[in-house]
């Protein structure tokens, strides 16, 4: 693990104005960490943590099941949103968000449906 002071200098000399824009630090800053590689080595340290992140990618591939599924039947616009979500915010507001819009959209009635109920 880097110490913190490396991390800390890289983005301390921040200016608001002039050529050294924040967004050329942030840029810098960004390109300069392995935020995936230091994510993964903190979960790989002991055996609970790598057993929750199993856990999380479990209900990650359900979650993805069940929107495929239900997403194409009703045919919910923008699902890759609602599968991406998850990874900027909780998996619960994610799967929220994606309930209210399975409630504002009409589920598709085929025929066959409607013959075999009724008969």
């Amino acid at each position: 693990m880097r110490p913190v002071d490396d991390v800390t200098a890289s983005w301390l000399p921040w200016t608001w104005h002039g050529p050294d824009a924040p967004g050329i630090w942030l840029c810098a800053w960004l390109s300069d960490t392995p935020i995936y590689r230091d994510a993964l080595e903190i979960v790989a340290e002991r055996p609970r943590r790598q057993w929750w992140r199993q856990q999380l990618d479990s209900g990650l591939l359900a979650w993805n099941l069940l929107l495929t599924i239900q997403g194409r039947r009703r045919h919910v616009p923008s699902l890759w949103a609602f599968a991406l979500l998850p990874h900027l915010v909780s998996l619960p507001f994610a799967q929220n968000l994606f309930y209210v819009a399975l409630l504002q959209t009409h589920i598709p009635v085929s025929c066959s449906v409607l013959e075999t109920r009724y008969v």
